[in-house]
């Protein structure tokens, strides 16, 4: 007895199918098999956020992703910035979590004039000399 065996070009049709459509599925979901190519992808799209937005563009931020992870890191003015940033980043399609490095202005202030006025540091009074309580 005699078995019907597609011929060549219809098999080959048939591959191309699936593939095709595996590769309709993978690009809803957002995960292929190729995870730095939609990393690089997803960080794109997490800095053209950035670049479109009115408040974050300018601003010296970057951002760097692993696995679908977004690590922001740079500067923003104050706090309502850097949550900004955090959002635009999370809204992106394929970004399964937010790590927000992102320092503000205003805290970078407050921390050297914290610094400046610890006890024990030694600091030139008016006369030149060397004192330890800064006076």
């Amino acid at each position: 007895m005699k078995t019907d065996i597609p011929s060549p070009p219809i098999l080959f049709s048939i591959g191309i199918l699936v593939l095709c459509l595996g590769g309709c599925v993978a690009l809803e979901s957002g995960e292929t098999g190729r995870g730095f190519f939609d990393d690089r992808t997803i960080n794109a799209r997490v800095e053209s956020s950035f670049f479109e937005d009115y408040v974050i563009s300018g601003r010296p931020v970057s951002a760097r992703t692993v696995y679908g992870m977004v690590l922001l890191t740079g500067r923003v003015e104050d706090e309502s910035e850097r949550l900004r940033a955090e959002g635009l980043a999370s809204g992106v399609i394929g970004v399964r979590d937010v790590i927000n490095h992102l320092e503000t202005t205003q805290s970078a202030i407050e921390y050297g004039e914290r610094t400046m006025r610890a006890p024990g540091n030694v600091e030139r009074s008016a006369g030149g000399s060397l004192n330890s309580d800064g006076r």
